[in-house]
């Protein structure tokens, strides 16, 4: 149920179904690490989804960043 909640991220967000199977990978690693610290709290999983996907985007923007710095060498 927690990556369902990255699949509701609009296309603008994320472009792919390679970016949205990254950021659900992202998702269910933040949700194993979380699962036993934040018991009980509401909105955690909302607040996961979001959290994968801003960084999903992230990561693969530095990517491009250091392949493209590496193709100017």
């Amino acid at each position: 149920m927690a990556a369902s909640f990255v699949g509701m991220s609009s296309r603008e967000k994320l472009r792919s179904e390679a970016a949205a199977l990254f950021s659900g990978l992202i998702m269910g690693i933040m949700f194993i690490y979380s699962a036993n610290r934040f018991g009980g709290a509401g909105g955690k999983l909302g607040t996961l989804a979001f959290g994968s996907v801003v960084s999903s985007r992230g990561l693969v923007s530095l990517g491009k960043i250091i392949i493209r710095k590496r193709a100017v060498k």
